[in-house]
């Protein structure tokens, strides 16, 4: 099984509800038929995801999300094969998280993580997004 975290900025703000529900509904569906599993995140005009699944169907998802109009600067975070997932059943779980002073402050929290990953103190997916979530984690 396959597992692939990566951050994007929006092409567009999604400041708009029924515009992030749209791609969820969308992810849903697409996800459900490829059993793929994960997590979407957007704040201040970035998007974490989260995905988990057979390695063609990521690969698969993936292609289609880096040609997806709506992502600009998509970059991998970490690909690694895994036994089991982090998010059995959700077919695309989503969160908008409120950042103080985005966007400005949502790339300080991206530009970080990048570098806690580059000096190997973030070393997969679990590690990165509990460190992007914990309560203490510092801009």
């Amino acid at each position: 099984m396959q597992r692939l975290l990566y951050v994007s900025y929006a092409a567009e703000e999604f400041s708009k509800s029924a515009v992030l529900n749209g791609l969820v509904e969308d992810s849903i569906r697409r996800n459900t038929k490829n059993d793929i599993t994960g997590a979407l995140f957007y704040f201040g005009g970035y998007f974490i995801q989260l995905l988990e699944g057979s390695r063609d169907a990521v690969s698969e998802t993936f292609s289609r999300i880096k040609s997806d109009s709506r992502h600009t600067d998509v970059e991998v975070f970490f690909s690694e094969e895994v036994s089991e997932r982090i998010f059995p059943g959700w077919n695309m779980s989503s969160n908008r998280v409120e950042i103080k002073g985005a966007p400005a402050a949502a790339r300080a929290v991206v530009d970080k993580l990048r570098r806690e990953i580059k000096e190997h103190r973030v070393a997969d997916c679990s590690t990165a997004l509990e460190y992007f979530f914990a309560p203490s984690f510092e801009q």
